[in-house]
C-alpha cells in the first residue's frame, strides 16, 4: 500500500533544512517531491518520499535532540481542520478522541488510539506497519503532540509519563526539559524487534489533573 500524507506539513521539513544552514529544494527534489505542491493544503504526498527527506534531515543535522527541534517550526494550521477542531476543543479527551478519529486525513502512516481506565488517559501511536522506527520521527510526533496540548491547556501541562520505543539519546536531559513528564522511558531497539507490542508510543494524563475531564 502507498501511504500518503498532507503535503503542507512538509513545510516544517523544510524550515528545518533552512534552520541547519541547507538548501532544502535539491533535497525535496531528489526525494521525488516538487516544492511547489508544499504550498497546496490540499496536496497530498507519498509518505516514503517524505520519509526520505526526514532521514536526510536527521544525517544533515547531527542532532540526537532533532525530533525536539520540530516544535520551532510547527503551526497548527499544519494539520489542516483538524489543527483547529483540536484547539476548538472544550476538553482535551475531546480533542485527542478526535485527533485519533481523523489523523489518517494528516497521514496514513500509522496509527493513534486510546485508553482510558479509573486513574487515567492514555494515547498510543503505533507505526510499526509502515516501519517508521527512526527516532527523530517518533521524537517529532510525541513532541507535537504534547505541544498540541500546551495550546489547549497552557505550558503547565505535562504527562505523567512518555514512552519511547528506542534507546536512550545522549541529549535525554532535554527530553525531561521539554516533556516535563515525572517519568520518560526507553525501550532497546532488539527489545521491540523481538515483542512488537512493545513497538508503541504512550502519553498519560491522570485524571487527578483533571486535563481530560
Amino acid at each position: 500500500m502507498l501511504y500518503t500524507n498532507l503535503a503542507v506539513m512538509k513545510n516544517v521539513f523544510w524550515k528545518m533544512l533552512e534552520y541547519y544552514g541547507q538548501d532544502p529544494e535539491p533535497i525535496f527534489l531528489e526525494a521525488g517531491i516538487d516544492p511547489e505542491r508544499l504550498k497546496n493544503s490540499e496536496d497530498r504526498i507519498r509518505f516514503s518520499s517524505a520519509y526520505k527527506v526526514l532521514v536526510k534531515l536527521s544525517e544533515i543535522s547531527g542532532d540526537p535532540c532533532f525530533g525536539l527541534r520540530i516544535i520551532k517550526f510547527w503551526h497548527p494550521s499544519y494539520m489542516h481542520a483538524l489543527g483547529y477542531a483540536w484547539l476548538a476543543s472544550q476538553t482535551l479527551r475531546e480533542a485527542l478522541n478526535r485527533f485519533v478519529r481523523y489523523s489518517r486525513i494528516i497521514s496514513e502512516a500509522g496509527g493513534f488510539l486510546v485508553e482510558e481506565d479509573s486513574e487515567s488517559f492514555l494515547l498510543i501511536c503505533d507505526s510499526t506497519f509502515t516501519k517508521m522506527r527512526t527516532p527523530e520521527a517518533i521524537d517529532a510526533t510525541m513532541t507535537i503532540i504534547v505541544h498540541m496540548c500546551r495550546l489547549n491547556l497552557g505550558s503547565d501541562f505535562k504527562p505523567i509519563s512518555v514512552n519511547f520505543v528506542h534507546s536512550e539519546p545522549s541529549c535525554s536531559e532535554q527530553f525531561f526539559d521539554y516533556f516535563k513528564s515525572e517519568a520518560i522511558h526507553y525501550a532497546w531497539d532488539f527489545l521491540t524487534k523481538e515483542l512488537h507490542s512493545l513497538n508503541q508510543l504512550r502519553v498519560l494524563c491522570s485524571r487527578r489533573c483533571s486535563y481530560c475531564t
